[in-house]
C-alpha cells in the first residue's frame, strides 16, 4: 500500500490500507492503515468515506495515539462539514479516553463546537488552566490569527520550530508499512 500510495496510485493504496485495518484488527498497526486509508479519502475530498472509515476506528475503543488523532480529525472534518453536534458528540467520546497533550486537543476543539458562549468560557478555562503552555491553550487565548500572524512569527520562531521537531518526531514514529 505505501508503495502504491509512492506511485500517487491513491485509490489503490487507499483500498489496501483499509483492507489490512480492517482484516488484521488486531495488529498494532491496524489503526494506523485505517487512518492512512481516511486520510487518503481526505486528500481526494472523499469526505464521506474518510468519515466511514474513521467512525469504524472510533467504535474499536483505541486508547492508542493514532485512534484519538482520527477521532480528532473525524471530529474537525464533521465541524468542517457543518455537522457541529455530531462533532462535539465525537470529541466528548473521546475525552474520557485521552491523556496528556491529547487532552489540550481535545479541550480545544470541545470548546469550538460548544453550543453557547458561556460553555465556549468554561472550556476555554479548562483548556487554559490544565495545559497552560500547549499550542491549544496559547491559539486559545490569543486566536488563530494573532498566532499565527507575521508579526508574531518572527518572535515566536523557536516555540514554532519547536512544534514543527515534535510533529517530525511523531510523524518519525509511525513506521510506515513497506513489507
Amino acid at each position: 500500500a505505501s508503495l502504491e500510495f509512492d506511485m500517487k496510485k491513491y485509490d489503490k493504496a487507499a483500498a489496501h490500507y483499509w483492507m489490512y485495518g480492517m482484516y488484521y484488527p488486531a495488529n498494532e498497526q491496524a489503526p494506523f492503515a485505517l487512518d492512512t486509508a481516511a486520510r487518503i479519502h481526505v486528500l481526494r475530498k472523499e469526505w464521506k468515506r474518510a468519515l466511514e472509515i474513521w467512525r469504524t476506528l472510533r467504535k474499536r475503543q483505541g486508547r492508542d495515539g493514532i485512534a484519538i488523532d482520527a477521532g480528532v480529525s473525524e471530529a474537525v472534518l464533521r465541524l468542517q462539514l457543518g455537522k457541529v453536534t455530531e462533532a462535539r458528540s465525537v470529541l466528548r467520546e473521546l475525552l474520557s479516553r485521552t491523556s496528556g497533550a491529547q487532552s489540550a486537543a481535545l479541550l480545544y476543539w470541545i470548546m469550538r463546537t460548544a453550543e453557547s458562549d458561556s460553555a465556549r468560557a468554561v472550556w476555554c478555562d479548562s483548556l487554559v488552566s490544565a495545559y497552560p503552555r500547549s499550542f491549544y491553550a496559547a491559539v486559545a487565548r490569543e486566536g488563530e490569527d494573532s498566532l499565527l500572524s507575521r508579526e508574531r512569527a518572527a518572535g515566536d520562531g523557536r516555540r514554532l520550530e519547536a512544534i514543527a521537531d515534535s510533529a517530525r518526531r511523531r510523524i518519525a514514529s509511525y513506521d510506515t508499512m513497506r513489507a
